[in-house]
């Protein structure tokens, strides 16, 4: 990358105190990124909040920055108030969940993808766990059904309806219907253009509705399996079954077919992918 690129980080973080340093640290380990780090932490009552203001990090183009709120507000709104955190000079905005390392071969990648063409909003890199297995960031719009069985915690019903809603052929650059929040670069301008995160979900699937609107908005949705970040996949959802995570999913998912009436096939908005 010739020129250094400017990105903004929004970091969600949820009783995350194994995880965060690490995750802010490869951050600012990043070679040629001026970054603006924003953790919105949803509530802790772990040492979250005391991990972070205990890091002591020395480089010129990194600021760390903390918002703390009392209760779990979810995804979406502690999103949008980490979100609208960054200063206008950062043309990139990275959402990042908490269980993430980064490295800066992935950013660089992903910012030449996103710089190539107006129409390339959000791109995501390969995603693995910390025991090196891949997991399926980019995948198809899925149907209801689907949603559904892989809220339920049984392995099996959750490696079928992964398998179902994988595409069926990965090239290195592709077009997906959405890609997981674990990791998104989009442009600054996506989110002034077609809005921020859905505020009407709670908790999920508010990466697919994002990345349906981006669609619409006539922007491309990406996955890049050419570069891969490490992602340790808590998975709070499919702990519990009946938990109020799996609620909120729930509504979630009534909610995002009901607003674009897709609850058997997607076929119309399949169609814009390409």
């Amino acid at each position: 990358m010739g020129i250094m690129a400017k990105i903004g980080f929004v970091v969600l973080s949820w009783n995350s105190a194994g995880y965060i340093e690490q995750c802010i640290r490869s951050i600012c380990d990043c070679r040629n990124i001026k970054s603006y780090v924003c953790v919105v932490d949803n509530g802790s009552t772990d040492r979250t909040v005391e991990c972070i203001r205990s890091l002591e990090l020395q480089k010129e183009y990194f600021k760390l920055d903390i918002i703390e709120l009392p209760v779990n507000r979810g995804t979406t709104i502690s999103r949008n108030l980490g979100i609208q955190r960054i200063p206008a000079e950062f043309n990139y905005i990275c959402i990042l969940d908490s269980d993430t390392v980064v490295n800066g071969e992935a950013l660089a990648e992903m910012v030449n993808i996103l710089a190539a063409s107006p129409q390339n909003g959000i791109v995501g890199p390969a995603l693995r766990g910390l025991n090196g297995k891949p997991q399926f960031s980019g995948r198809r719009i899925p149907l209801f059904w689907i949603k559904l069985v892989k809220a339920i915690p049984l392995h099996c019903l959750q490696t079928r309806a992964s398998a179902w809603e994988t595409p069926q052929s990965i090239d290195k650059i592709c077009p997906v219907g959405y890609l997981m929040s674990a990791c998104w670069l989009v442009k600054r301008e996506v989110f002034q253009n077609i809005g921020l995160l859905d505020e009407k979900i709670f908790y999920a699937p508010e990466d697919v509705e994002f990345c349906i609107r981006a669609w619409y908005g006539g922007y491309r949705v990406l996955y890049d399996s050419q570069v891969s970040i490490i992602h340790a996949w808590q998975r709070i959802s499919r702990k519990k079954l009946f938990s109020y995570h799996n609620f909120e999913h729930i509504k979630g998912l009534f909610y995002l077919y009901k607003k674009y009436d897709f609850w058997f096939s997607a076929k119309k908005i399949e169609r814009l992918i390409r």
